[in-house]
């Protein structure tokens, strides 16, 4: 009898290492899982701090197994999971590991700040739309005059806090390509060119400025969520959809310190608004 307790307690040791092994296999987690999902200001400010979805890394699920992105974003889009960076000593990758949440405002922002990004991932990798756009000055933009050329997107209005405060940094990546005849930068307005016109003449934006494109964001890039940046390759195909142009795979020399010099102190970020970051 005492022989087989000892074989079962072996054996129950056994599985319970085994299946530790295998959650702790890539690292463990950054920060106490238990502690995030008590408070939802610590899980927001740890997600924005410490959690970029659109930056290259491996997805794990919940049970520590590396599954495609596309399959992450799609459980994180539940509100059942939060993602969680792991140390890992090992390797210079990033890994983010799923974690289950019960907090019901984490899963209602998370589900929707997941939607937004797996709408993105799907984005990439896909031709741009045609296009042919006026801007403010009456110059004509199109798909095909532009071949050939890598393209900056930025969809934005004139009430979108947001959008105007990256001015000073979007202005900086502009002039951080000057001289540089393949690239373009365009913005998608949703205002009037009257308005616009009136508006950046106290607020300067070196992009170009294309008024009127509600029907074309909504209904061709399928997005509400402003600003949205959409990095164009030479051959049309987009690359890559963020709201924050420094997850962008560009060169970002300079932007930093424009930013810096642009906030007179740091605060943590306020939570998204209830409707998630639309418009």
């Amino acid at each position: 009898m005492k022989v087989k307790c000892k074989i079962f307690f072996l054996f129950l040791f056994s599985i319970v290492f085994i299946s530790c092994n295998s959650e702790m296999k890539y690292g463990t987690p950054n920060i106490d899982v238990t502690t995030l999902n008590t408070n939802f200001f610590k899980w927001y400010n740890y997600q924005h701090e410490s959690v970029v979805l659109s930056s290259e890394f491996v997805p794990l699920n919940n049970k520590g197994s590396i599954v495609d992105e596309g399959t992450f974003l799609k459980m994180l889009t539940t509100g059942k999971f939060i993602p969680i960076k792991l140390k890992n000593t090992s390797n210079s990758k990033t890994y983010y590991q799923l974690f289950n949440t019960t907090n019901d405002t984490i899963q209602s922002y998370m589900s929707r700040l997941a939607e937004i990004r797996l709408n993105y991932f799907l984005m990439e990798n896909t031709p741009f739309p045609d296009f042919s756009f006026t801007d403010i000055n009456g110059r004509t933009y199109t798909k095909a005059s532009l071949k050939g050329k890598t393209i900056f997107f930025k969809t934005w209005f004139i009430g979108c806090k947001p959008c105007v405060e990256e001015f000073p940094i979007l202005n900086q990546l502009v002039k951080n390509h000057e001289g540089k005849r393949d690239t373009v930068f365009i913005s998608l307005a949703l205002d009037t060119k009257e308005k616009l016109t009136a508006f950046l003449a106290e607020k300067p934006f070196e992009y170009i400025v294309i008024p009127k494109q509600k029907t074309f964001i909504k209904e061709q890039l399928k997005t509400s969520t402003y600003p949205t940046h959409i990095l164009v390759d030479k051959n049309g195909t987009i690359k890559k959809v963020v709201n924050n142009i420094e997850e962008l795979p560009i060169d970002v020399s300079n932007l930093e310190e424009v930013k810096n010099n642009k906030e007179e102190e740091k605060l943590p970020p306020p939570p998204p608004p209830a409707e998630g970051l639309k418009s």
